[in-house]
């Protein structure tokens, strides 16, 4: 069990019975369902396409559902009842597909209207562009006279 905790950390999260449990599962890859809760936060379920063999999308507690932008092989090469090892790709492909959607979530938060920009995205990253968009006018506002209190004005109007 250490081992696979070496090679996949977010396992020191999972309870020693829960880790085996999941271990002991590893012809069935859906097994992994109850136990993402509890290694990524804010991602309740993966979807599985129909042969059961690759994860397509991660799923929030709220049924959002992000698409991957490349899907993950449970069986392909020495990812085959490995769990922690496609696990591993699961995490790489969801930060890369966070990333790109938010890069261009924040190219169009510039272009179109914010009541339809926000129907456009995940609620992660309207987040992630909000928190962005905010910074951006904070550091903008600083070195001006009134600048803070103009930039304040500017946000509640």
């Amino acid at each position: 069990m250490e081992e696979k905790r070496l090679v996949f950390p977010r396992f020191y999260f999972l309870a020693s019975e829960d880790l085996l449990m999941l271990l002991a599962q590893t012809k069935d890859p859906k097994q992994v369902q109850p136990h993402m809760p509890k290694c990524f936060e804010g991602i309740n379920k993966v979807r599985f396409d129909d042969s059961g063999t690759l994860v397509e999308a991660m799923i929030s507690a709220e049924a959002e559902t992000v698409n991957f932008f490349k899907s993950v092989d449970v069986n392909e090469g020495d990812k085959k009842g490995n769990v922690e090892k496609w696990m591993l790709e699961i995490e790489a492909a969801m930060r890369k597909t966070l990333a790109e959607l938010t890069r261009d979530s924040l190219a169009e938060y510039y272009k179109i209207k914010r009541t339809e920009w926000v129907k456009n995205w995940p609620g992660q990253i309207i987040l992630a562009v909000d928190q962005t968009d905010w910074t951006t006018g904070v550091e903008t506002a600083i070195p001006k006279e009134n600048g803070l209190e103009d930039y304040k004005s500017s946000l509640t109007s």
